[in-house]
């Protein structure tokens, strides 16, 4: 899933991030301002593929975090800032607008921070969280954490509470 732009004039090739085509905003019967879960799962799917076949990804931004490099993160900034955009209007709704933020950086570390921190999650766990079967795993996870996040599903019961 490989995407790139070509500057115009330039030649410069820039990566760019599977951006989300349809907001996915509406409900039974069309109406705007509620997420459709099938559209939440299939960006999902398509996010998730795109950082399986780009694992360094998550770890640069994350270096870019931490670091204090202005041309990494002015890149990043580029990079990241109309998924942020994009992914804050789809949101719209779904939370209190002061807690979009939150929800959003929220997400990304349920998102990204599961490949940025694979190299610690292998050696703790002694297990590849990179295999096909740990990704199946952390796409169910991801899907029922931001299906009930975003309020698409109720909340799970946790084993052994009652309700």
């Amino acid at each position: 899933m490989h995407r790139a732009d070509h500057r115009a004039g330039r030649g410069e090739r820039q990566e760019r991030p599977p951006l989300v085509a349809e907001s996915g905003k509406s409900g039974p019967g069309g109406e705007r301002g509620r997420l459709e879960p099938a559209v939440v799962d299939a960006v999902l799917d398509r996010v998730l593929d795109y950082l399986e076949e780009h694992p360094h990804l998550p770890r640069l931004i994350q270096r870019a975090g931490l670091d204090d490099n202005r041309y990494l993160r002015s890149g990043l900034g580029r990079f990241l800032g109309p998924l942020y955009a994009q992914g804050l209007s789809v949101l719209a709704g779904s939370w209190e607008a002061s807690e979009l933020p939150h929800l959003g950086a929220g997400l990304y570390h349920l998102i990204f921070g599961y490949f940025a921190g694979a190299t610690l999650f292998e050696a703790v766990v002694q297990q590849d969280p990179r295999s096909p079967a740990a990704m199946a795993r952390q796409r169910r996870f991801l899907k029922t954490a931001v299906a009930q996040l975003l309020g698409l599903r109720p909340a799970r019961r946790l084993l052994g509470r009652r309700a």
